[in-house]
Parts: C-alpha cells; structure tokens; sequence
C-alpha cells in the first residue's frame, strides 16, 4: 500500500507543476490517491478536449499524451499574461503492481483526467480476525483439550 506523504513521489518523477519535456511538450501535474480497493491519479490538462487524450498502460507504466489548446483566434481579446500552458503533453508514471490495468477506467472533465484502476486482492488490505479455536472431541483427545493444556497437540 502507498504511504501518506506530504511529498511523495515514485522514481523518476518530476517535481509538480507545468514543465517543459523534451522537444517543448509539457509534462502535467498529477495528483495519487489510494484508497484500499484503488488508485486514482488525477492529471490537470486544462483546455484538453476528452477526445485528444490517449491514455495507455504497457508494462506497468502509465502513459497519458494530448494536447491543450488557447481560446480560439479572431476574438477580440489578446493574452496579456497566461500561466496555463497550451500545446502538447506527455507523461509517464509507473505503476505499482497490485492494481488491475484491465479494469481501468479513464475520464476527462473541465480540465481534470482521472484514471482510475481498481486493486487486485493481492494489493488490498485484509483484516483478519483471530478466532479461539473450539474444543475438538476424538482419538487421542478425548476430553476436548485446547492448545497449550496438556493432552493436546497444537499442530494437529
């Protein structure tokens, strides 16, 4: 399970917020949430449009890629400063093994894509409650000795 931390982060990730990647393509900040049946990553791609997202997992790496874009040319108005980027992005993110790729779910919803894969069982966290374990009558234990009294063997 991952840990809480103020400032987490998996081998290989940049630092959080807009930068420039390789040949000008931006690489967008993520969010990771955790909970015990799944992990969430959100992305924030402010001006992406649902259908311009290509989101892929191979060998557990997860590879989101698109596109933002500026308000449409021929309006009236010019940017005087802008601090949302436009233009393509990229970003690889590795994942840990417990999750399910297969059943992944992938969304994109005023600026925000969340990607969603559920935990396999192997990767969920279990309580396991300890149970007093009922006398057992029979050969060689005639009188329904627990474990640790004599007459009864723990291991059989």
């Amino acid at each position: 399970m991952l840990q809480p931390q103020v400032n987490w982060s998996l081998p290989g990730m940049p630092p959080p917020a807009w930068m420039p990647g390789p040949a000008d393509t931006l690489v967008p900040p993520v969010d990771i949430l955790e909970s015990n049946n799944d992990l969430i990553y959100i992305f924030a791609i402010p001006g992406a449009r649902p259908e311009e997202v290509r989101v892929e997992v191979n060998q557990q790496v997860l590879e989101i890629e698109g596109a933002t874009s500026q308000l449409p040319d021929g309006h009236q108005y010019v940017y005087r400063y802008q601090e949302w980027p436009a233009g393509k992005f990229h970003r690889l993110l590795p994942l840990p093994p417990e999750i399910d790729a297969d059943r992944a779910m992938a969304t994109c919803n005023q600026g925000l894509l969340t990607v969603s894969f559920p935990k396999t069982a192997r990767g969920r966290q279990v309580a396991i409650k300890v149970q007093t374990p009922a006398p057992r009558q029979g050969p060689g234990n005639p009188e329904g000795n627990q474990a640790g009294v004599p007459g009864r063997n723990p291991l059989q």
